[in-house]
């Protein structure tokens, strides 16, 4: 069924989501069943327009049922669909190494999104930044923190705890900055906290997080 899965979510109906990368396709499924429900972009065609991915990274589902794929390794765009997996809108574009500085809706790789309340946040990975915009794909801001999070984030999850913050892990770097997972306060965007499996065994190559109901 699968050929190079990826980022796999659970929604608030305790459906699973998963995205293929070679497939170019986002899979839902219903509760204990094997066979999709819905299934999303063309099986092994990749593309930029409502109906293909290309190498869709990660999938999140809002309380609602709107569906927000964070398209991809080549797609550098969200996509927005309704709970029957129609097309409603996109936003974002393929930007090019060392030119995001002031490039906003460019990704180098929309690995991870998540909901942040009313906003929608994606990481461009390869600049080592978080996007967020409104669930209309308006622009918010950007949350960046180069010095202590190094080149690359690869992942982010949000959780209303203390007011609202962002959990995310980062990946190796060439200026040595730790492999680690971060919290930041999501108003402020300011990092307030770093974090490890324990004392003792440390993060080397992190892909994704995520964070449980409780």
């Amino acid at each position: 069924m699968f050929y190079l899965p990826h980022g796999a979510s659970i929604d608030h109906s305790d459906n699973i989501w998963l995205t293929d990368v070679a497939m170019h396709q986002v899979f839902k499924f219903l509760p204990g069943e094997k066979t999709p429900a819905l299934t999303l972009g063309t099986r092994f065609v990749p593309g930029h327009d409502h109906s293909h991915f290309c190498k869709p990274a990660d999938v999140v589902v809002d309380l609602d049922g709107s569906i927000y794929v964070a398209d991809g390794y080549c797609g550098g765009r969200v996509v927005h669909f309704d709970p029957s997996g129609k097309f409603i809108k996109q936003w974002g574009h393929v930007a090019g190494y060392g030119s995001t500085a002031l490039n906003i809706g460019g990704f180098n790789v929309v690995h991870s999104i998540t909901i942040a309340g009313n906003d929608i946040c994606a990481v461009d990975r390869e600049d080592g930044r978080i996007q967020c915009f409104t669930k209309d794909g308006e622009f918010i801001r950007i949350i960046q923190n180069k010095k202590v999070t190094g080149r690359s984030i690869y992942a982010i999850e949000y959780s209303n705890v203390g007011g609202g913050v962002l959990y995310a892990v980062n990946g190796l770097d060439v200026t040595w900055v730790p492999v680690s997972g971060f919290t930041i306060d999501y108003k402020s965007g300011e990092i307030i906290g770093t974090w490890e499996p324990s004392p003792t065994v440390s993060l080397t190559s992190p892909h994704d997080v995520t964070v449980s109901s409780n």
